[in-house]
């Protein structure tokens, strides 16, 4: 197991990130983002960050699969 010395839970796609992220650049950093849209983006602005992982799970109190719904990525209005 890695010592993180960030781990952000909901990492959303990372716009609020980039001063921690910049603060633990010499550490190992964790990004936990189940919504594959988010994920993508995370994964094409910090894939190349060697220091960085990106998990795709979501965090849940038990350990267990459960269904999870997320909103479409681009919402119509009419």
């Amino acid at each position: 197991m890695k010592d993180f010395g960030l781990v952000v839970i909901g990492a959303h796609f990372g716009v609020w990130l980039k001063d921690k992220v910049e603060k633990y650049k010499d550490r190992e950093i964790l990004l936990v983002e189940p919504v594959p849209y988010n994920n993508k983006i995370l994964k094409d602005n910090y894939s190349k960050q060697k220091n960085i992982s990106i998990c795709t799970n979501a965090v849940f109190s038990e350990n267990k699969i459960k269904i999870f719904i997320l909103l479409k990525k681009t919402l119509s209005i009419n």
